[in-house]
């Protein structure tokens, strides 16, 4: 990574990543620590100073958990084979899963001891739906850049998962030699393991791996619509706190953007 960032000559590097607040697929402790390996890794080596900055794009809890579910359903479906059973282990595993992440005032809390409070920020992803050249010059205020708006193409690409809330559930299942190549690999794994060293086995090895992506079907499970009444009532006094803190932290009134509880007002993290 250090030598293609400075083979870029860019001032600005970019990494994206969607690891830092599932605390139940990604481990999202560790890879936060990791990213602050990375990071004085990148300041001991690279020949110029360098300044590291975490941002990250939040979402109202009850929506990002349908889109998650629509999103994760082909490895959810085992444990969770309707959505009203997956909100429901939530609702008795506040920490588990995602779950945990979505409690954004921790999270924060937690980035800010390990990069530095001027390091961080969070930014609302319903203000960029609002108005994406507001969040746009926001991100660009606080990466301290003095790039224009109007050279970038910020044009919104469609989710073709959603529309208008309602989030298609897609199950994604490889084909019948795909399925028959994985099994087989894994219950020979031990036996083939000797091989993992050979050039020729690694070759063989990527070229099945990208015939079996590619045979990867996306299967059509339905939609979801409204979040169940009761449920959306209990997931909101779920986060209900953590949205008011949080909206004090960040000084923005986050219920105006569809967070329950996410009222700022006098309060002593109105000023930080």
């Amino acid at each position: 990574m250090l030598k293609e960032i400075k083979q870029s000559q860019k001032d600005i590097v970019l990494l994206s990543n969607e690891c830092l607040i599932d605390y139940g697929n990604y481990n999202a402790e560790l890879n936060m620590l990791l990213l602050l390996r990375l990071f004085n890794y990148l300041q001991d080596n690279y020949n110029k100073q360098i300044e590291c900055k975490v941002m990250m794009t939040i979402r109202n809890q009850k929506d990002i958990l349908k889109s998650f579910y629509a999103y994760d359903f082909t490895h959810l479906k085992e444990r969770f084979n309707s959505f009203e059973k997956f909100i429901q282990y939530g609702i008795e595993n506040k920490h588990e899963i995602v779950f945990g992440g979505y409690f954004y005032d921790l999270v924060l809390d937690d980035m800010k001891r390990l990069y530095g409070s001027d390091n961080v920020q969070f930014f609302v992803y319903e203000k960029m739906k609002k108005d994406v050249k507001s969040y746009l010059r926001d991100i660009l205020d606080f990466i301290g850049t003095n790039h224009k708006l109007e050279h970038l193409n910020y044009t919104q690409k469609v989710n073709v998962n959603s529309n208008e809330g309602v989030h298609r559930i897609r199950e994604v299942k490889p084909g019948f030699i795909a399925s028959l190549i994985k099994k087989t690999y894994q219950h020979s794994r031990r036996i083939l393991q000797p091989l993992e060293a050979i050039n020729t086995f690694q070759t063989l090895k990527s070229i099945t791996q990208s015939y079996c992506k590619k045979s990867m079907k996306v299967i059509d499970r339905g939609s979801l619509n409204h979040f169940p009444k009761e449920l959306a009532y209990q997931i909101d006094n779920m986060y209900k706190k953590s949205n008011r803190r949080l909206s004090q932290m960040l000084n923005i009134d986050l219920e105006e953007y569809g967070y329950t509880g996410g009222r700022c007002k006098d309060s002593e993290y109105a000023q930080q």
